[in-house]
């Protein structure tokens, strides 16, 4: 059969990609990207894109299924969470393979790293996204990932029930005050782990179509962006208005962290604990830490240290660690800037901890800490193959002491990563 856009191929997968999808051949080697596939799997596979030279489609039907393979929670799980087909044995191999082959040229890292397991498989998620869906009704949505636009949902199995009750609220006051769907682009929900969640609604039009009925005992504030139509992103343009509170409080290894709804906080609390607590073990014996990409401060302010500097570019997460800095008195220096301007603060006798995003570390904090050597380095990473690029070019000063998998994100393909590097030698200067 010819092997094009819009044809269903036999195929047989192989293994993962990094990004999560099988990759699968039919009998005269050709290659595909598919969903919906786990490997040694025989499938039938609709082809739905070619970008690059690849093809990309989706198990339509599975003719020998693997072992591991396990029924999803929900019907959209493709959109949402595509490895809800997989059991949690299965899903911990894989991650650990995908570690593996991401860190296979860095022989200090020690093959088979470990992937510590969330506690729970379903239910976790402390922040999610949605879209909107209106026919027949206004509804939440999630994006089809084959392209085709959006998919009416009712809820995601993943979130906490605090978030999922909140973007329901959010959907039923729209519906009241009768708002046009064209509108509409997403809703955002983050959630604490006592069941309080904050919401920020986007819309393409300069109305604020919520009012305070919004408000409930577990959604306790709302806020309203007008936000670029011609971007698909979810970045506020214009604050329209607010109802309620604009943060809320988590616990974190016995300190609360106010965040705002654009701040970052890790989505699975309970297992941020047990990295929190890795990364203390190694950094307790000194007095000093650096947190760099520090957020509001959830990692730098939850572990021992006499003295702290936290660097931070984005406004409301320094608005917050400044207030999570009073609230649980402890000392710290504040520093407003992007980690690439702040390498001053980058010194040889203070533990250094980074958590950059996902297109991980500036060459030039790099550089920085290569000429430096602070004497150890803890790196957090969402993104395990910017990681081990970033990891490669510390080795000539530096060895790995300690790596472990977190699997931060049940039932989906991301995998996070923590790496602790070790200084060789004292420097001279």
């Amino acid at each position: 059969m010819e092997f094009s856009l819009h044809t269903e191929v036999s195929m047989t997968a192989v293994g993962f990609s990094y990004d999560g999808m099988a990759i699968c051949e039919d009998v005269l080697g050709r290659r595909a990207f598919v969903w919906n596939a786990l490997p040694s799997e025989e499938v039938v596979v609709y082809i739905y894109k070619y970008k690059r030279g690849d093809f990309y489609g989706v198990a339509t039907r599975i003719i020998k299924a693997h072992v591991g393979r396990v029924m999803p929670r929900e019907e959209h799980f493709l959109s949402s969470s595509p490895w809800q087909i997989m059991s949690q044995d299965m899903e911990r191999e894989a991650k650990v393979l995908i570690l593996t082959d991401v860190f296979k040229s860095i022989p200090e890292v020690p093959k088979n790293i470990e992937v510590v397991d969330a506690l729970a498989e379903y239910e976790y998620r402390t922040k999610m996204e949605f879209g909107f869906h209106a026919e027949p009704t206004l509804s939440l949505a999630a994006y089809d990932r084959m392209g085709r636009g959006r998919i009416r949902v009712s809820k995601s199995a993943l979130a906490t029930p605090a978030v999922n009750r909140a973007a329901h609220r959010v959907v039923e006051c729209l519906i009241r005050n009768k708002t046009l769907p064209q509108i509409l682009k997403s809703v955002v929900v983050r959630a604490n782990t006592k069941g309080e969640a904050i919401a920020a609604l986007f819309v393409i039009d300069e109305i604020n179509p919520l009012d305070e009925t919004v408000l409930d005992d577990g959604l306790v504030g709302v806020s309203v962006y007008f936000s670029d139509p011609q971007s698909p992103a979810s970045v506020p343009t214009k604050h329209l208005g607010s109802f309620g509170k604009k943060r809320i409080i988590e616990t974190i290894r016995g300190k609360e962290f106010e965040f705002e709804i654009m701040s970052f906080m890790q989505i699975n609390v309970p297992l941020f604990e047990k990295a929190l607590e890795r990364i203390s073990e190694h950094t307790h014996a000194f007095e000093s830490i650096v947190d760099m990409y520090s957020g509001v401060g959830s990692i730098g302010l939850s572990i021992d240290a006499k003295r702290r500097t936290l660097v931070e570019i984005e406004p409301a997460a320094i608005l917050c660690a400044r207030e999570n800095v009073k609230r649980n008195g402890i000392e710290a220096n504040i520093v407003e800037s992007p980690s690439e301007r702040a390498r001053d603060y980058i010194v040889s006798d203070s533990a250094l901890i980074l958590d950059p995003p996902r297109s991980g570390l500036h060459p030039k904090v790099i550089k920085k800490i290569l000429e430096v050597a602070p004497p150890i380095v803890v790196y957090l990473s969402c993104n395990p193959k910017s990681q081990a690029r970033d990891i490669a070019l510390f080795l000539s000063g530096y060895n790995v002491v300690f790596a472990e998998g977190y699997n931060f994100f049940p039932k989906t393909p991301h995998v996070e990563c923590l790496v602790i590097l070790k200084r060789k030698v004292i420097p001279l200067h």
